[in-house]
């Protein structure tokens, strides 16, 4: 992993499944992901896009992120 890179880059360089339709720009939510509460809380918040974009799914969680958005 490089500095700057988002999960979804790293998971997209390992060969590991991680779907990202909008190939990263926050426009979709198929790079969801749930994390673990410390994980989570050791973040920054969302920003407004990701979050309105959690707000519209359905299987959402207190600790979902877009692997997109985490750097």
């Amino acid at each position: 992993a490089y500095y700057g890179e988002s999960l979804l880059e790293i998971a997209r360089d390992n060969e590991l499944q991680m779907e990202g339709a909008c190939d990263g720009t926050c426009g979709c939510s198929t790079c969801h992901v749930i994390l673990e509460e410390p994980l989570f809380n050791a973040l920054p918040e969302a920003l407004t896009d990701e979050s309105d974009l959690l707000d519209s799914i359905n299987n959402s969680t207190k600790t979902s992120r877009l692997g997109c958005q985490l750097l």
